[in-house]
């Protein structure tokens, strides 16, 4: 069932001048066009993209962090990527012992969080299409919130986030259609708004997303990452599919 979100009018992204970060705003403005512009009741589908999350964490070191005594005093960033991490691990071995039953798990950013942890993560059986529903409107319900956060365009008063397309190198695919080709031995989707160039995304990014930081801002935490990452991370929206969906990484200004 589609949900409906009340669009709020808030601080802008200019594209009238062209200091740096002006022409990533520009390309918000275009990207989000047909949402901020849809008729009052209009169904809309943002677009998406699918990122390798960068992580402090792997399974071996996930598998333990809980235990240790000050892991209620980490930022709730650290214990996100625990989470995150461990949750992944976990569907890839029940992907193996139960491959007619498989999971996937899914990672957004969320606007519409009211702590300071401001992401969803959830865990889905591939072949529950309700589920697979949900989760793709949660998602563009999130590209959608980023994108009012980054427009001065009078946003109608009523918008029906029916789902979302992601952006692949072959175009825009259903996100439904997506999710249900995820690989069960790789068995993550990280997604964010389409806007953001880039292959690679962490938690602390995500949270940025979620807090509405200003595109340009985002875009330049993304690409230091990716420098950060060069040989690791994938090359296209494709690649990423290829390739395993955390990179584990030591700490740095991007990782909590």
């Amino acid at each position: 069932m589609c949900e409906k979100i009340k669009a709020g009018s808030v601080a802008a992204l200019s594209h009238a001048v062209s200091p740096p970060g002006a022409a990533l705003a520009a390309s918000l403005s275009l990207a989000i066009g047909g949402v901020v512009l849809a008729a009052s009741g209009t169904p809309v589908r943002p677009a998406i993209a699918q990122k390798q999350l960068v992580s402090r964490t792997s399974c071996e070191t996930a598998a333990d962090a809980k235990a240790k005594p000050d892991f209620l005093l980490r930022s709730v960033q650290y214990r996100d990527d625990v989470l995150i991490t461990t949750r992944y691990c976990s569907a890839t071995a029940h992907n193996q012992l139960t491959p007619t039953k498989p999971e996937i798990v899914i990672v957004s950013a969320n606007p519409q969080a009211t702590s300071e942890d401001r992401i969803f993560i959830t865990t889905i059986p591939r072949t529950d299409a309700k589920k697979v529903h949900d989760t793709c409107v949660l998602a563009g319900q999130a590209a959608f919130d980023y994108s009012q956060a980054s427009t001065t365009a009078t946003p109608p008063t009523d918008v029906v986030i029916a789902g979302a397309e992601v952006l692949t190198g072959a175009g825009k695919v259903d996100c439904e259609g997506f999710l249900r080709a995820t690989a069960a031995d790789n068995p993550l989707v990280v997604l964010a708004p389409g806007v953001f160039t880039g292959t690679v995304i962490s938690v602390p990014i995500l949270n940025m997303i979620g807090n509405n930081k200003p595109a340009p801002e985002v875009q330049a935490a993304v690409d230091h990452l990716g420098r950060q990452l060069a040989g690791s991370a994938a090359m296209s929206a494709d690649e990423i599919r290829t390739r395993p969906q955390i990179i584990s990484a030591a700490p740095g200004p991007n990782l909590p």
